[in-house]
């Protein structure tokens, strides 16, 4: 037996790095997989508050579909324009830190559509001349957590009905 340890010393040896390997990888997935994961949509709604019907606010729709609970700060949303680098943010109307707990979702509620217009107008003024080239799959939208993460937000049908309506009022 101890003649047989010591002809394959060796192969003991690149059996431990293997497994020291497979550990440190498995451990880096599992830490991956328990981070928060989040699907945010970002759609033109109907709101009924209290009785009372809002028509065309613009909602952001966040799930989480991770393992841990996300905390979405007050400040969360913003509109990246390629080539440029004026970036236009929306503050929700709440202003406190939303906890979402694995498994739900949130709607909140960002402004409404004409103030979405104004304002998107007064922050590209410089720019406006220069949007004509611009399509809707060059507008991105991201949103970020408290732990600075950061969520591509997809656009539904209905917001971008909306930023087809802006971008064509520009010309």
């Amino acid at each position: 037996m101890e003649e047989f340890f010591k002809n394959h010393a060796n192969t003991f040896q690149a059996l431990s790095a293997i497994a020291t390997a497979a550990t440190v990888m498995l451990t880096l997935w599992l830490a991956r997989r328990e981070s928060e994961k989040l699907e945010v949509k970002l759609g033109v709604y109907v709101t009924v508050v209290g009785g009372a019907q809002y028509d065309d606010v613009i909602n952001m729709n966040t799930k989480n579909i991770g393992l841990k609970t996300a905390y979405i700060p007050a400040f969360c949303f913003w509109f990246k324009i390629p080539f440029r680098k004026s970036v236009y943010t929306i503050n929700p109307e709440r202003n406190e830190t939303i906890e979402l707990i694995p498994g739900r979702s949130q709607l909140i509620k960002l402004t409404t559509v004409p103030s979405f217009h104004s304002e998107f107008k007064r922050v590209f003024e410089r720019d406006v001349k220069n949007l004509r080239w611009l399509r809707l799959r060059f507008i991105k939208g991201y949103m970020s957590t408290e732990s600075g993460s950061v969520y591509k937000i997809s656009f539904d049908s209905s917001f971008k009905k909306q930023l087809s309506k802006l971008l064509e009022s520009l010309e």
